[in-house]
């Protein structure tokens, strides 16, 4: 062997190596978490949605809120309807304020998605969350409402996108 091939050799070995130890995060090689494999086929969710504060407690905002939600979900293929054998998506928001920066307001969506599982110890079926998601960001009080909103389609979207994967494992 040349002098000038061994380079090319040794980098040919080393992409060689990298390729077979980065095999277990190529896309379709590695299993998916228990929480995502639950989504999988989920068409149609019960939807709640909750202030857990007087900031963002008004009947109207919440409804607001739900409408966009609803909307996002709908685009993304997943419907929302009422029904105890539906899974039960829960969006629940809330809020902090410090004391010391009044003004600034964190606020967190919990987002929770309950199914009926069976817990094998017990040998029952109980209604239990499967998935969850928690998103923080920090507002003031006067853009509360409106970056509340923003985030949505975000959030749903992460969601939504949770389920294909699941889907696209089956």
């Amino acid at each position: 062997m040349s002098r000038r091939m061994l380079p090319l050799v040794v980098l040919t070995f080393a992409l060689g190596c990298l390729t077979a130890l980065a095999a277990p995060i190529l896309p379709g090689s590695a299993k998916l978490p228990p929480e995502v494999q639950s989504l999988a086929g989920i068409e149609k969710v019960e939807l709640i949605v909750q202030g857990a504060s007087p900031l963002v407690n008004d009947p109207t905002y919440l409804d607001n809120l739900r409408q966009t939600i609803t909307a996002v979900l709908e685009q993304g293929g997943v419907k929302v309807g009422k029904g105890a054998d539906l899974p039960r998506l829960n969006i629940v928001l809330f809020t902090a304020i410090s004391p010391a920066q009044p003004d600034v307001v964190g606020y967190t969506y919990h987002l929770s998605l309950e199914q009926q599982s069976t817990v094998e110890r017990l040998n029952k079926s109980l209604l239990l969350p499967t998935y969850a998601l928690i998103h923080t960001e920090l507002s003031t009080r006067q853009r509360l409402q409106e970056d509340t909103r923003s985030v949505v389609p975000m959030l749903m979207n992460h969601f939504l996108s949770r389920i294909q994967l699941a889907n696209n494992d089956e």
